[in-house]
């Protein structure tokens, strides 16, 4: 365990003060000069991205670092087998996301080896829950569409934020 605290005084008399606590759970609190409390908590972690079904993976790994409600993700999948494997959906998210109109964004980081060539990756997430939709576009168009991503052997590495239920 690593414990301690370190305060800075931030800009217009905030104070910030992070206290560790371990190396994979800590806890920040952000408070203004009043003593209220800006964010409360911190957390990081692993997590297990899937395809569900039967799918076997080369690489299935994810992290996370969730402060307050913001989730940042990071996810890296290479399939061995899709068998019954979705071709379009990421699921095992590590938090369920909020059920409002903004509920954040991912970007890919890599992929080769998809099951359909395309020039885009567009990644939908689905409100209350703790996937997302692969969507992509395979050519100049106005629209992503679901078309198939995953099949055997295709690889993908995504990151990005997201706001917590």
């Amino acid at each position: 365990d690593i414990d301690g605290a370190v305060s800075r005084t931030a800009a217009a008399g905030e104070v910030w003060t992070f206290v560790a606590k371990s190396v994979s759970t800590y806890r920040v609190f952000v408070r203004k000069a009043d003593g209220t409390a800006v964010v409360e908590g911190a957390e990081a972690g692993t997590w297990t991205p899937s395809l569900g079904g039967n799918a076997t993976y080369t690489v299935q790994a994810g992290r996370y670092l969730k402060i307050g409600k913001l989730v940042y993700i990071h996810a890296e999948i290479t399939v061995n087998v899709l068998g019954t494997g979705s071709t379009t959906v990421v699921s095992g998210f590590p938090f369920t996301t909020a059920s409002g109109q903004f509920r954040g964004g991912l970007s890919p980081g890599y992929f080769e080896s998809l099951a359909t060539a395309i020039v885009s990756l567009v990644f939908r997430l689905r409100a209350g829950g703790t996937s997302v939709i692969v969507s992509s576009l395979t050519a100049a168009a106005t629209n992503p569409s679901e078309v198939a991503i995953f099949g055997n052997s295709a690889r993908l590495n995504f990151s990005g934020c997201y706001e917590a239920a």
